[in-house]
């Protein structure tokens, strides 16, 4: 049986910005095509075999949990 890894969606301001951040400062490794601006699509980063860390723009973060609910600010 496969496992499937966690994912950890967060909202972000400007996708270049923070892939710049994440990949520089943390040095977490990202995963996935890399689109026309250089960033991957889904904007990802593997932090372990298990656990997955997603950056979403705050427009398209309803979008991407479907069904679910936001959380208030």
């Amino acid at each position: 049986m496969k496992v499937q890894p966690v994912v950890i969606s967060l909202p972000i301001a400007d996708r270049r910005t923070s892939y710049d951040f994440y990949r520089t400062a943390l040095e977490f490794s990202p995963i996935g095509e890399l689109t026309d601006d250089g960033v991957p699509e889904p904007l990802q980063f593997e932090l372990n075999g298990g656990l997955r860390l997603m950056l979403v723009p705050r427009g398209g973060f309803g979008w991407t949990i479907g069904n679910g609910q936001v959380a208030t600010a």
